[in-house]
């Protein structure tokens, strides 16, 4: 049983004794059946399955209930239901709160019997997530944090973005605008913005006018009635949801019945707002896959080359873009 324990990495057996008959292992050629190890697999998906160990989930939040707006809530819920079937707790930790104290947190995650680690989205763009990960797998969701550079699952963001603005074109959409935060565009390393620029080569070239990059901490509704004056779109893609859509109204804009209206983080369940659903809550479920999956090999610390594992989205038809034609 030492043995076999000691080949899965099990950290129950201490690291000298693992190292020790791991080369007695690779010196008699050893090497796992892989027919056995699908058999294997196969009885524990046939099975409930036993607690195994905690998974950190990280916020850096500092109005913690913040995180859970938006998609980002949809990440969690997909996380703490696929954590639960496969055996594991899903336990938030709150960095910002224990003003990043990252030796105190890496106690508290050895006590805990924590072995994976979820970075979830950070409050502010490019965050650094300085926990020594040695002794932990850990992946990130998103592209907020800059360092450490890990595995990562994510939104296509690209297609998301391209995705919008082709529905638009084919309800007969002429003048796609787009309208992004400066933020959100940093902390998504371009890819709403490069997937908008590549979708401009479905439109008229005459048609193709400049985005809006929005200062958040600035007076959103007046940024897009003055852009909105200049350019006259006649349709607008944009992210965030019904806040967004609302903030569009306060600008003047009467959508559906002028400017037809796609965002890029529709709710699965939405019926009202037209555009691209992320599919966020398989976003955390295939996190915790990819987590679980690093735990079981050993997979521990700073990978030397990174993963990315990108989920599609979909289109919602919804009732803020609908089919139109223009004379």
């Amino acid at each position: 049983m030492t043995v076999s324990l000691a080949l899965r990495g099990h950290p129950g057996i201490p690291a000298q004794t693992q190292n020790r008959i791991k080369r007695i292992a690779d010196a008699m050629g050893y090497v796992p059946d892989p027919m056995m190890s699908a058999l294997s697999s196969y009885r524990k998906m046939q099975r409930p399955q036993a607690f195994q160990a905690n998974i950190a989930w990280i916020n850096n939040f500092k109005a913690p209930g913040d995180l859970y707006r938006y998609d980002f809530n949809e990440y969690y819920e997909g996380a703490r239901q696929r954590s639960r079937e496969l055996g594991y707790q899903l336990e938030e930790y709150r960095v910002a709160e224990a003003g990043e104290d990252w030796r105190r947190l890496k106690r508290v995650l050895v006590n805990r019997g924590v072995q994976g680690v979820l970075l979830a989205p950070s409050e502010n763009p490019n965050a650094k997530f300085d926990l020594d990960l040695a002794t932990f797998s850990a992946v990130r969701l998103g592209y907020s944090y800059s360092h450490p550079v890990l595995h990562t699952v994510a939104n296509m963001q690209f297609t998301t973005a391209y995705s919008a603005v082709e529905n638009l074109a084919r309800l007969g959409y002429r003048r796609v605008g787009f309208v992004l935060g400066e933020d959100v565009q940093v902390r998504t390393g371009q890819r709403f913005v490069g997937g908008f620029k590549a979708a401009q080569s479905l439109l008229a070239k005459k048609d193709c006018i400049p985005m809006l990059s929005l200062k958040e901490n600035g007076d959103i509704p007046k940024q897009v009635a003055a852009w909105n004056r200049k350019h006259r779109p006649d349709s607008i893609v944009s992210l965030h949801g019904m806040w967004r859509y609302g903030q569009l109204l306060e600008a003047g804009l009467e959508i559906p019945d002028h400017i037809g209206y796609a965002d890029m983080s529709v709710p699965a369940n939405e019926s009202f707002l037209s555009g691209v659903c992320q599919n966020s809550r398989e976003v955390g479920v295939r996190a915790v896959d990819l987590l679980v999956g690093m735990i079981h090999r050993q997979e521990k610390g700073i990978p030397e080359h990174c993963a990315h594992l990108l989920i599609d989205g979909y289109w919602i038809e919804g009732k803020t873009a609908r089919q139109v034609s223009f004379c």
